[in-house]
C-alpha cells in the first residue's frame, strides 16, 4: 500500500526507503556503539530515543491533511 502511489516507479521508491533506514540504523548503531560503557545504559538510551522518533513521525503522519490513495 506504501507503494501504491508511486506506480511504475516502485522499484527505485523501495530502494530509497531501504537506504534511508538502513542508514538510519547505522548512524543509531554507531552513536550507541560510542556510548558504551560496558553497562545497558547506552542501549536503554539508544531505544528511548528511537522510540520516541518513531512516535513523533507516526503522530506527525496521522495528523497530516495528505489524502489516501
Amino acid at each position: 500500500m506504501a507503494m501504491q502511489s508511486l506506480g511504475r516507479i516502485a522499484g527505485l521508491g523501495a530502494s530509497l526507503v531501504a537506504s534511508v533506514s538502513s542508514g538510519i540504523a547505522v548512524a543509531m548503531s554507531v552513536s550507541t556503539g560510542l556510548l558504551y560503557d560496558k553497562t545497558a545504559f547506552p542501549l536503554a538510551i539508544g531505544f528511548i530515543i528511537t522510540g520516541a522518533g518513531s512516535l513523533a513521525l507516526v503522530l506527525a503522519a496521522k495528523s497530516s491533511r495528505a489524502s489516501a490513495v
